[in-house]
């Protein structure tokens, strides 16, 4: 069995998101995978659980973020010891902090993505935090070069850091929406990010 540990799960839309999702798909195909993550929005999170309650199982964790994650640790911590858990996969440093002495206490193998915001932080506080929990995790995956470079730096004696690169959602099944008409020659368009960046 394969948990996964995340605060970044559809039906919330997001590159983390994505990642997190095609992997707990993929390894639902051949193994039981049980997500605890954070609840997002109730209506539309209960239709993706339900649309895939075939190959995962999703267990929702809503209220205050203090709160929140001892809740969710607290049922991580009940699944290891009533089945056999051959790994916990988190999204982030954070969701591992606070179980990864109990996890390695249990020879659980973790598994921890990386990606480059995450890791920056200029208060020494946070800096140990994160180095604190990823020298203990057993493998490392960074969405990149530039990501692996970061968590060396962090952690020089590390050697289990991988890169994977993050992929995208198949969209071919969707139909194209023609929903505006744009007319001139040449045309130039402008793709932005409209929305604030978390920690921003």
């Amino acid at each position: 069995m394969y948990i996964i540990l995340t605060q970044c799960f559809p039906s919330r839309v997001g590159g983390i998101e994505s990642v997190i999702s095609n992997l707990a798909l993929s390894l639902g195909k051949k193994n039981k995978v049980i997500i605890l993550a954070d609840r997002h929005h109730i209506f539309y999170d209960a239709i993706f659980d339900n649309k895939h309650k075939d190959n995962i199982v999703v267990r929702r964790f809503g209220g205050l973020k203090f709160f929140r994650r001892r809740r969710k640790i607290k049922e991580l911590k009940l699944l290891i010891k009533s089945s056999q858990a051959k790994l916990v996969i988190a999204d982030t440093w954070k969701s591992l902090e606070l179980c990864i002495d109990y996890l390695i206490t249990n020879n659980i193998l973790t598994m921890c993505l990386a990606h480059g915001n995450d890791l920056l932080s200029n208060k020494e506080y946070k800096k140990n935090r994160i180095v604190s929990t990823l020298a203990k995790v057993s493998t490392i995956v960074a969405n990149s070069n530039y990501t692996r470079e970061l968590v060396k730096k962090l952690i020089q004696d590390k050697d289990q850091i991988r890169v994977i690169y993050p992929g995208a959602n198949d969209l071919r099944s969707i139909q194209a929406e023609n929903f505006m008409t744009i007319e001139g020659d040449p045309v130039l368009l402008t793709l932005a990010r409209l929305d604030k960046r978390k920690g921003h």
